[in-house]
């Protein structure tokens, strides 16, 4: 039974995208901020999904303290899942600033602590998922992007 279960559970992560980028906007946030700043994130997800790589560049941002993976459907906001930047108690101001990482199982926290990197990628492949980065002057987030498949 256990090696059934097993072979469906592969069979299940390998329909799973691996690879998932966003945009990052003012115009995404809710509320929306009218802001210069600018970024990208790219992800990729290890065969097994135990790790996901990540790269955050970001442009013309000012005193940027954090930035997060949240649950949540365009529009709406949501709990931290997991951190990308910081939190930092004096922000960084960016001109076009490059943040690479891993996140791993460990590394989940708020609504995904304690599960696996597999649940962050069916959140992110049905649109569920977000990337905020937060700074001084907008601590509730001044651009943002919807996750999506890539």
């Amino acid at each position: 039974m256990n090696k059934i279960h097993y072979l469906m559970n592969r069979e299940v992560n390998y329909t799973l995208s691996k690879c998932f980028l966003t945009r990052l906007t003012g115009w995404e946030e809710v509320p929306l901020v009218k802001t210069d700043a600018c970024g990208l994130v790219l992800f990729r997800f290890n065969n097994d999904f135990t790790g996901l790589r990540f790269k955050l560049v970001l442009n013309d941002i000012e005193i940027l303290t954090a930035a997060h993976i949240h649950l949540g459907m365009r529009g709406e906001n949501g709990q931290v899942v997991a951190f990308l930047f910081g939190p930092v108690t004096r922000g960084i101001s960016v001109n076009r600033g490059v943040v690479t990482g891993i996140i791993v199982e460990s590394d989940l926290t708020g609504p995904l602590q304690g599960m696996s990197l597999l649940e962050l990628a069916r959140k992110m492949e049905i649109g569920n998922s977000y990337v905020n980065a937060h700074t001084e002057n907008h601590p509730n987030g001044e651009i943002r992007g919807q996750i999506k498949r890539f």
